[in-house]
């Protein structure tokens, strides 16, 4: 099972042993993934649910906080009714909070290990700015170079803001431009002028080199590492 569905725990079939396999068929997938070096979207796939799962766990437990309350007794010193919550169905309920309570485990260790992997290829990535340097724009180019040629695309920073938890995070919108024949002594800083040019962007003057040494997947990795940076660079 390659994907898992956004209410996944709460769909049938209902049941613990069910769930798990399902959840261990999805890790699975994830595990190949990240064995071929291929990280994006699955490790913000796996962001999104532990989001999801926290969520839910945190309404749940809210939910007890402000359910109705039976009298346990009275204590007449303080002249005051001492009150208990009514105890959690002991069947459903309990069965999908231990579910939640596997999942949020489960998937932590997965995205955890992901974001491990993930950091050590940056040593094998170089990235680094093209001319003179003034600061991390908001919008600019990345130079993606390989053998005998570079990707090009555009990039924008944004900043993403959701209504749950007033959450508030960058980041990076990427746009593929072209494909070129480059080789050892091509000049990129010229290249990157030359391309301002013709897309007539003088406000952007920001653009970046992406090397390496190893065949990484473009989409899946090379791009991710490179957002990272530019996010990283922008905090």
């Amino acid at each position: 099972m390659g994907n898992l569905s956004e209410t996944w725990y709460v769909e049938p079939v209902f049941d613990y042993e069910y769930k798990t396999y399902q959840l261990r068929s999805y890790t699975k997938h994830l595990a190949e993934r990240f064995s071929e070096l291929k990280f994006y979207p699955y490790l913000s796939d796996l962001r999104s649910h532990l989001q999801r799962l926290d969520e839910f766990k945190t309404g749940r437990a809210e939910l007890q906080k402000n359910v109705r309350r039976d009298i346990a007794r009275i204590d007449m010193d303080r002249q005051k009714l001492i009150r208990e919550s009514i105890p959690e169905d002991a069947g459903v309920m309990l069965e999908l909070g231990e579910i939640v309570n596997f999942a949020i485990a489960h998937l932590s260790h997965y995205y955890r290990d992901g974001l491990q992997n993930l950091d050590a290829l940056n040593a094998q990535v170089q990235i680094s700015p093209l001319g003179i340097f003034n600061g991390v724009q908001d919008s600019g180019f990345l130079f993606f170079r390989k053998n005998t040629s570079t990707r090009i695309y555009s990039y924008h920073l944004r900043i993403i803001r959701r209504s749950v938890a007033d959450e508030v995070y960058k980041d990076v919108q990427t746009r593929f431009i072209e494909e070129i024949t480059t080789g050892m002594f091509t000049n990129f800083n010229e290249l990157k002028w030359d391309l301002i040019r013709s897309t007539r962007t003088s406000e952007i003057t920001s653009a970046y080199l992406v090397e390496t040494n190893t065949e990484y997947p473009q989409y899946e990795t090379l791009l991710p590492l490179a957002k990272r940076y530019l996010i990283n660079s922008r905090l």
